[in-house]
């Protein structure tokens, strides 16, 4: 009678999920795109790899305690200095609170030593294919790894990145938001007339040696195409989002694509003064990224929408 009782106790800890194996309430599988990692919720002490990561925690209302940054020069931060006052409200970095953030040198090779000194409890790093050294983040602490290679790259990690907190509702909050805001500019432009005049865009950025880099994956033509765009060139699958353009293509463009401009540092005013600058610029805008901005997310995504679509009407005189 006593080892049926016994029998019995076990099968109803199986039966109701109570066995050793489950996993607590307290901790949370992740997927990403470095593989599948446990954690556990609601993190403290949490440090960022890259812009895209830190919109994602400043989206989220997330505080951060150090960030590795693709965006700064060497003379911005001190590694492994908080930020300064001045440097933690410039631009991007100033929409939320960096007072005491640690910087951890660059988003590509972020420094081991001072991310371990700083006893994070979950790192979050946003990448490109091939990046590597996911290994040794992981080993510091429990890491959720983002490729902006990979479709819907925002979302997925929005998503996942509030699931650890239990914020999945605001997540798709924003996610709805977003793409309000974007199919709203959208909306705008084809009441002006914006698409019978310019149905197709492209998106170029002059850099100060001349180069110009066209973008066609998470670099504002992702949004331009959900605002109704069609591309005015064909994308390449596998140009990871952004290819060298050539003087003669640019030249070629036809007279019904929208030029969209993202300068780097001068490569505005040197892009303005070439033959491709000066026969564009009747149907070119310009959108400035803020400093230190990421390239996508939700809150860089609206910014493009209203901001392009604005310039856009002005163009038309709209």
């Amino acid at each position: 009678m006593q080892r049926a009782a016994v029998l019995l106790g076990v099968s109803l800890l199986l039966s109701t999920g109570l066995a050793t194996t489950a996993l607590p309430e307290s901790r949370v599988t992740i997927s990403h795109d470095d593989g599948t990692t446990t954690v556990n919720k609601n993190p403290r002490r949490v440090a960022v790899i890259g812009e895209e990561a830190l919109e994602l925690a400043y989206a989220l209302n997330i505080p951060v305690v150090g960030l590795g940054s693709g965006r700064v020069e060497p003379g911005d931060f001190t590694l492994g200095a908080t930020l300064t006052r001045s440097t933690a409200r410039r631009g991007f970095l100033g929409r939320g609170d960096l007072s005491n953030v640690t910087y951890l040198g660059s988003w590509a090779a972020p420094n081991l030593e001072v991310l371990t000194a700083l006893k994070p409890d979950l790192i979050v790093r946003t990448s490109w294919d091939g990046l590597g050294g996911y290994a040794a983040l992981n080993a510091i602490a429990p890491t959720l790894s983002f490729s902006q290679s990979k479709p819907d790259f925002w979302p997925r990690s929005l998503r996942a990145v509030a699931k650890v907190f239990g914020k999945e509702a605001q997540a798709e909050t924003i996610i709805r938001g977003t793409a309000a805001t974007i199919t709203a500019a959208g909306s705008s432009l084809r009441a002006a007339g914006i698409f019978k005049k310019f149905p197709k865009m492209v998106v170029l950025s002059p850099f100060p040696d001349g180069t110009v880099y066209r973008y066609t994956g998470d670099r504002l033509a992702n949004v331009l195409r959900q605002m109704g765009f069609r591309d005015g060139l064909a994308v390449r699958p596998d140009n990871n989002g952004y290819e060298v353009i050539s003087p003669e293509a640019l030249l070629g463009l036809d007279a019904s694509t929208l030029v969209v401009l993202v300068p780097w540092s001068s490569g505005g005013d040197i892009f303005a003064k070439s033959s491709a600058g000066k026969l564009l610029a009747a149907r070119s805008v310009t959108y400035q990224l803020p400093e230190f901005s990421p390239w996508t997310g939700p809150l860089v995504d609206r910014d493009v929408a209203q901001k392009v679509a604005a310039a856009a009407r002005t163009l038309l005189g709209k």
